[in-house]
């Protein structure tokens, strides 16, 4: 790899720096647009820190180099820089999570489109935005060579004791957080965007329903109520399986009229 820091190399640094929370609004509203947001955090620090790490990692690359615009060499190694370590990092950490390959590359093509238009808006034009935008295509070529690289890299025994370590970390995270959730003395719902219900605490389903409910009750019979219906359990079963499946899905202002106002 083509190990002084130019003036459009100095100007794209100064400009992914500056513009942190334009790239991360900017990537935020390709992954709603296209439909990538349900398998990704809902947390808009996550996404900041996202956009910031790979800004860090870029600009890093970029100052530690003779020459701003990365070339690969036919024995490249794609290691020893910031670039590459950010995206050993990045597959690990999405592996682990069961996303597979396609759909994180998929998402982190509108991340390289939101840091071409971040380009495209502060470059001045003509020579100087191409060789920026050529700089950006390069440092994402390099991130996205580094990644597959080590995604596949690992045998397939690792890669399953990996996925089975996250996802016990996610079931202990998914109970310390319902037990919180499911603790709440006051009703608690969880909605959409179209206020249909997702979920709702004991004290909301006792408020909607006038029973008293067992803690994690509807989270757990939202999960078997299929069951329950299918394989002819009790009537008194059936008839809370069918209450609980009337409940979610349903528009909060069915059960709460004043909130239509």
């Amino acid at each position: 790899m083509n190990p002084t820091l130019g003036n459009v190399g100095s100007s794209v640094s100064k400009i992914l720096l500056e513009g942190e929370q334009w790239l991360m609004e900017r990537v935020l509203h390709y992954a709603k647009q296209q439909s990538y947001t349900p398998y990704t955090s809902t947390l808009i620090c996550a996404w900041q820190l996202s956009v910031a790490g790979l800004s860090a990692a870029l600009v890093e690359t970029l100052e530690g180099a003779e020459n701003p615009v990365i070339e690969f060499t036919a024995n490249e190694r794609y290691a020893d820089n910031s670039i590459a370590d950010f995206a050993v990092e990045e597959a690990l950490k999405h592996r682990e999570r069961g996303v597979n390959l396609g759909m994180f590359l998929g998402l982190f093509k509108y991340y390289r489109q939101a840091y071409l238009d971040l380009v495209e808006q502060q470059v001045e034009p003509h020579h100087d935005r191409a060789e920026a935008r050529h700089i950006i295509h390069r440092c994402f070529d390099l991130f996205e060579i580094a990644l597959v690289t080590r995604w596949n890299a690992s045998p397939l025994d690792a890669v399953i004791d990996e996925l089975s370590k996250a996802n016990r970390e996610i079931t202990n995270e998914k109970n310390f957080y319902l037990t919180a959730y499911e603790s709440l003395i006051d009703p608690a719902f969880l909605i959409d965007e179209e206020l249909r219900l997702i979920n709702l605490n004991g004290a909301a389903m006792s408020m909607l329903s006038g029973t008293l409910t067992a803690s994690g009750e509807l989270y757990y019979r939202a999960r078997v109520a299929s069951n329950l219906l299918k394989h002819g359990e009790s009537a008194a079963q059936n008839d809370r399986a069918s209450e609980v499946n009337a409940l979610l899905g349903s528009l909060i202002t069915d059960h709460l009229p004043a909130l239509k106002d």
